[in-house]
């Protein structure tokens, strides 16, 4: 099996272990579950993933969340100031 054959077949058994994981700690980083602004960051397909989470994130109601491009961030970080302030900022990592 490829790598990225063994990766897509063992996605569910990673996001398992992901959202057990937060559940953790949710009584560790309380301001990340009170937060009400939200960056998510990443490149390729986790700005894919960062997408997918601005838009769940967003549903809540009181809550803002925005996706950004990491490599445009790197480019540009001024033109996404007022987008990150204030907010928290999650990056995130499908190859780590």
């Amino acid at each position: 099996m490829f790598h990225t054959e063994r990766e897509i077949m063992t996605q569910q058994e990673a996001l398992e272990k992901t959202f057990s994981e937060i559940r953790k700690a949710r009584e560790k980083c309380p301001a990340f579950f009170e937060a009400r602004r939200f960056v998510f960051m990443g490149c390729g397909s986790s700005y894919m993933m960062a997408k997918s989470a601005a838009q769940m994130f967003a549903a809540k109601p009181g809550v803002n969340a925005y996706a950004v491009a990491g490599g445009d961030y790197i480019m540009d970080p001024g033109l996404y100031r007022h987008a990150v302030e204030n907010s928290l900022v999650v990056f995130l990592s499908r190859s780590g």
